[in-house]
């Protein structure tokens, strides 16, 4: 009965969907109390009901359910029931429509814009309608399953993590929030008309999903890294490469939103991007779902559901370039001077866009030419890194730029004051660092370079005003604008993520050590001694747990724990990696096959210096876009 029941709320909420575009579209301007904000309420409360009885039916296992059956078990911890609901692509569909629906019920609440927020909810309720018929017509996750049987197939062992809860949850947030900016720029598409009050109006909504989605990006390395064990932090596999898509659009946007809401600039600039970024959450989606691109991530092997998919992006952007075609004289704008910063916030932007062309490229060639591989990193790495070189020195510059409305153009002696210490400091600091690590290559010498350059110049703009008496007034620092602490925070996050990156790629080490009971071995400055091998049991595995401390000199360092595990409901063997980390390096530690002659094990070991930086970085981008929204929120309240 409760599956019947949220099977009606999904069909009914695409009937509300509909109703609320068509009434967004015809809302009449102040309008008290308009019908498309009550409607994205309801809406909202509807598609919640849905999916929590999807959820109900993963936790009570229904296996009258079909995809219950698919991808659950009766032995299975809750949190992996529960997991599970959008652990497979029908429950991960629905995830996607309550999600749209949470941002269209957000904006309901949010102060509102009388006149741009109706019509924004209109496109918005069209594009939820057009998902909904997308999962009760091709993807229905209530499906019925006769006869039920006894139980389910269980879940794939790597999901079993709880991974599983955080992962999907933030990308999803990031991906599909991403609708809500599209629908504001359908509504300038359409009415013509981009301005201060738009820009500021949809600034929020884009820096919501961005902030998700870098959270879910980097979560998404993380559970790759600990849970695959091959030691890891990116393999350059195309869904990974997808979910960099969005990213950047949304990125470029962030940085082009400004130019146009100061001086009206990049109109039509801004609004391409707009659009784009969520084009690009759905170009990701097929990528996941269409099992037409080889992915150890892949979502779904139907191609029919990809082709669904790939229609409805050719619909949307028929229509778009349609009404670009017709409206760009709407759009036009001045030229900007590269010596302003909304000069080189554009340049960011332009930059960050061909990053995002060249990962467009590299996912579809392979099913251009026909052929059933992907392209590795080495190819990725030949042609970003040269893209994020220039990237990085002009958001250095940019730091040190004022807007076109507080200085005189072409300043450069203005310009040159502002980072001639920031330029030395980086010289010095890159100097020592070619001296101690001058067999590196070339390349990653570029990106540690500009990772310095990039946190020299955020951090001197930031400290600058602080500095300036004697002795340093720090109280100054706290009473900055929020907008320079989140580019600050912004700006610092990527260059310590890229200094994780470089590090962890061109200075890591493993080694394959043959160990049995009592043997131990060297390894980087460390020993490592195979202490014991214990079973270990859990809900819904059994497995075997080495034992291993690592001492460096006489010092106990850590006792890491690797573990093999079968899950026989699945028949599946797998490895839980042990990892030992600080700031400068992480031990990792997999326990692989026993040896022929039953005494030895294989352990593979791991040294990775300053991987976890990468996540650092990531959450003080992260940090960035809440305080940017914070920023955004007390202007709206004013």
């Amino acid at each position: 009965m409760i599956i019947e029941f949220s099977h009606y709320c999904l069909i009914l909420s695409l009937i509300l969907a509909l109703l609320q575009g068509w009434a967004g579209l015809r809302a009449v301007p102040n309008a008290p109390g308009n019908l498309p904000v009550r409607l994205s309420v309801l809406h909202f409360f509807l598609v919640s009901a849905s999916f929590l009885g999807l959820i109900w039916a993963f936790t009570t296992s229904d296996f009258s359910v079909k995809v219950v059956a698919q991808g659950s078990h009766s032995a299975q911890p809750l949190i992996y029931k529960i997991g599970a609901a959008w652990g497979n692509h029908e429950g991960s569909i629905l995830m996607w429509i309550w999600i749209m629906s949470a941002f269209g019920f957000g904006l309901s609440l949010w102060k509102r814009n009388k006149i741009l927020t109706p019509k924004v909810l209109g496109f918005h309720g069209f594009n939820i309608a057009l998902m909904s018929l997308f999962a009760l017509f091709t993807s229905n996750p209530f499906e019925r399953l006769f006869p039920m049987p006894a139980n389910g197939n269980g879940l794939n062992p790597i999901l079993q993590d709880p991974g599983l809860a955080f992962h999907p949850t933030t990308l999803y947030l990031g991906y599909v929030g991403m609708s809500l900016p599209f629908a504001f720029g359908l509504a300038a598409l359409f009415s013509r008309n981009i301005d201060t009050n738009w820009c500021r109006a949809i600034k929020p909504w884009v820096l919501i999903p961005w902030s998700f989605l870098t959270a879910g990006i980097a979560l998404g390395s993380w559970w790759a890294y600990y849970e695959l064990g091959w030691g890891g932090w990116w393999f350059w596999d195309p869904v990974e490469n997808a979910s960099l898509l969005p990213w950047l659009a949304a990125t470029a946007l962030l940085h082009a939103l400004p130019a146009t809401s100061k001086q009206s600039q990049l109109k039509l600039w801004t609004l391409c991007l707009c659009l784009l970024t969520y084009l690009m959450s759905l170009i990701a989606t097929f990528v996941v779902r269409s099992g037409l691109i080889t992915s150890v991530h892949a979502f779904a092997t139907d191609p029919m559901r990809g082709y669904v998919i790939f229609g409805m992006i050719s619909v949307l952007a028929l229509v778009i370039c349609i009404q670009l075609i017709r409206s760009r004289k709407y759009f036009c704008s001045n030229p900007i001077s590269l010596a302003t910063r909304e000069g080189t916030m554009t340049f960011s932007s332009a930059t960050l866009l061909s990053t995002a062309a060249v990962l467009t490229s590299g996912l579809f060639y392979p099913l251009l030419a026909g052929k059933n591989t992907t392209l590795d990193g080495p190819f990725y790495e030949s042609i970003l890194v040269p893209l994020a070189i220039p990237l990085f020195l002009i958001m250095g510059i940019s730091t040190a730029l004022n807007w076109r409305d507080k200085t005189p153009q072409n300043d450069l002696k203005n310009t040159l004051k502002n980072i001639k210490t920031p330029a030395i400091l980086t010289v010095l600091i890159c100097t020592v660092i070619a001296y101690f690590y001058h067999n590196t290559a070339p390349i990653a010498l570029l990106c540690l370079g500009g990772s310095v350059w990039i946190l020299s110049t955020s951090l001197w703009q930031w400290f600058a005003p602080c500095i300036g008496g004697k002795p340093p007034n720090f109280k100054t620092l706290l009473r900055q604008p929020l907008p320079l602490h989140a580019m600050t925070l912004a700006h610092c996050g990527l260059a310590i993520a890229v200094i994780g990156m470089t590090f962890s790629s061109q200075f890591k080490s493993e080694k394959l050590l043959w160990l049995g009971a009592g043997e131990q071995a060297s390894f980087e400055k460390y020993t490592v001694s195979f202490k014991d091998l214990t079973r270990s049991e859990g809900q819904n595995y059994a497995g075997l747990k080495a034992v291993l401390s690592v001492h460096k000199g006489p010092k106990l360092v850590t006792t890491l724990t690797p573990e093999r595990r079968l899950y026989p409901i699945e028949k599946v063997a797998h490895t839980e990696v042990a990892i030992h980390t600080n700031l400068l390096r992480d031990l990792y530690v997999v326990l692989g096959e026993q040896h022929k002659n039953q005494q030895q094990w294989a352990i593979h070991l791991h040294y990775n210096p300053l991987v976890s930086w990468i996540w650092l970085g990531a959450f003080l981008m992260t940090l960035g876009g809440l305080f940017s929204l914070l920023h955004s929120w007390r202007r709206r309240q004013r």
